[in-house]
């Protein structure tokens, strides 16, 4: 083994051991991964100085900019991350590149560091950009470790102009790409085994913000993109405080598996909850409790980048005008076009503000199954946060009238984007101002061999499993089943609670009977339609076997 190898590995060993006593002390997880860039910056540089030794005097070497790219540029660095460098060569300069690149890249694989290499020209670097959203994703956080600087600005400058100029291509490409890696690795941010960096609400949406800013703006800074106004001043705080829990958790996964490891399964749940040392409280485990900070924090990246993702998809002047222009009216406040349903502007926040009144928006929404557009639904999310709910306290039960009692019941009538309608109001919190017992189900785990989603995911679910059979084929005899029920509402009303007595040390659906009464009782429902109600929930277990 060449003598620079072992001094990097033992460099590597020494600087992942101080980065866990760090950790180890509470340091925030920000300052551990810039010791750990600072620890890779070093070790790359010297094999770096090492590969060039011998051309130093080689007029080819300043056309060569060493660069890193991805989570090492941004210096976004986990224990055992790999290392993303790419070697900028003018054309002359391209041979000389190859060689070195390959004394590099044979050093950091011998030395511990999974590399990812390129050698590229300025223009290759670009054009391959404006296509791939992957290596445009990288190179966004791109900076200069050693070589020409005057060569990396130039490619830098001009790197910024094309991907500003590319804004609405390269947004599309990136929200396609994420939807891709979505697919894989989970479509709801509410999974019992999820993947810290890539499931939904994970680090990845926190990095597309950074990216779809620069396309934007030629900014990936968080802090720059608030004050461009890209970033919403609450969501940049939800976001940052997000970051923070999500980093330290995934260096205390790589510090316990000794890899690069960002699946939190139930045994490092269990191990994690005990060493940061959550006590639980009536009814909630430790690990129950640390998997509901969990999902909170997931849950304030997806919000914060869902309403980036739609600003950066927003239409044209000249398209928004056509769809207006062609817009009928359904009520004094509401139109619709042939795709959205919206609020008049000049009326928007305070309709926004009417609870019963954003409730039957759902419901012509999901009776002309239409999607309400950005603008409204962005002024309802702000109202909402605004009316400070305390899910903690009993006043939730008073603070919810028959108006919106009787919209809610209307909306779980409609199966037409129901399921969509109850997720965005479960997020807004609205949900639990309805049925505040809910709360107690967000991000609540369930430990058995026949969930993969949490209690409240879980339960959205079923509702929208059986709304769907509303269009299923004529064959299918049980959607010929739903389909004739006068009741849907109970039947959605009941798949929405059905696991809501979880989280009790009492049999789940004997406590689930007792609250569905409350629930009943809240809703006004009628003796009959409270009795079917409570039954459902007691005996909900019982009903696959009865099939």
């Amino acid at each position: 083994m060449q003598p620079v190898v072992e001094r990097c590995r033992e460099m590597l060993a020494k600087g992942r051991a101080r980065s866990k006593k760090l950790h180890d002390s509470g340091t925030p997880g920000a300052q551990v991964s810039n010791q750990l860039a600072d620890l890779y910056d070093d070790v790359v540089l010297e094999l770096w100085n090492d590969a060039i030794q011998d051309d130093l005097d080689n007029p080819r070497l300043g056309g060569l900019s060493l660069v890193a790219h991805g989570g090492f540029g941004r210096r976004d660095m986990a224990p055992y991350s790999d290392a993303d460098v790419m070697l900028l060569a003018v054309r002359r300069s391209q041979a000389l590149g190859e060689e070195i690149a390959g004394k590099l890249t044979r050093g950091l694989s011998d030395c511990g560091i999974d590399p990812g290499f390129s050698i590229r020209t300025p223009g290759e670097a670009c054009s391959k950009s404006w296509d791939d959203s992957v290596i445009f994703s990288s190179l966004t956080e791109s900076r200069l470790l050693s070589g020409s600087l005057h060569h990396y600005q130039r490619f830098f400058k001009r790197f910024r102009r094309g991907a500003i100029r590319r804004k609405h291509r390269l947004t599309k490409n990136l929200i396609e790409a994420r939807r891709q890696e979505q697919a894989k690795w989970g479509e709801t941010s509410y999974m019992l085994r999820p993947n810290v960096k890539r499931s939904r609400g994970g680090l990845r949406d926190i990095q597309l913000i950074r990216w779809l800013g620069f396309a934007h703006y030629g900014e990936a800074d968080l802090d720059r993109l608030v004050g461009l106004g890209f970033l919403p001043e609450e969501d940049y705080r939800l976001v940052r405080s997000a970051y923070g829990f999500l980093i330290r958790l995934r260096h205390e996964l790589h510090f316990r598996t000794e890899k690069s490891q960002d699946v939190l399964d139930r045994g490092s749940q269990l191990e994690i909850a005990e060493a940061w040392g959550y006590r639980g409280h009536e009814g909630v485990l430790p690990v129950e409790e640390f998997m509901q900070q969990y999902f909170e924090n997931i849950r304030n990246v997806r919000y914060a980048i869902g309403y980036v993702n739609e600003d950066c998809q927003h239409r044209s002047p000249i398209k928004r005008f056509v769809e207006i222009a062609s817009a009928r009216r359904l009520n004094r406040d509401v139109m619709m076009s042939r795709r959205n349903i919206w609020v008049r502007k000049a009326v928007r926040d305070s309709f926004a503000r009417s609870l019963p009144k954003v409730l039957e928006l759902m419901v012509l929404a999901g009776q002309h199954d239409r999607r309400i557009d950005h603008p409204t639904w962005r002024a309802i999310r702000v109202a909402m946060q605004e009316q400070d709910f305390d899910e903690n306290s009993d006043s939730c039960e008073s603070s919810v009238d028959q108006e919106s009692t009787a919209a809610f019941l209307k909306l779980l009538a409609e199966p037409t984007r129901l399921a969509s309608s109850l997720r965005k109001l479960h997020e807004l919190r609205i949900l639990e101002r309805l049925i505040p017992e809910f709360a107690r189900m967000r991000g609540l785990l369930q430990f058995n061999a026949y969930h993969k989603y949490t209690v409240d995911a879980h339960s959205l679910l079923a509702v929208q499993t059986a709304t769907e059979l509303a269009d299923a084929e004529e064959t299918n005899g049980m959607a010929r089943r739903y389909r004739r029920m006068d009741d849907k509402w109970l039947l959605h009303l009941a798949l929405l609670i059905h696991d809501i007595g979880k989280g009790y040390e009492e049999d789940h659906c004997i406590v689930g009977e007792r609250i569905a009464a409350r629930v009943a009782d809240r809703l006004g429902l009628s003796d009959e339609h409270a009795d079917t109600l409570r039954w459902l929930v007691l005996k909900h277990l019982e009903v696959n076997v009865v099939a």
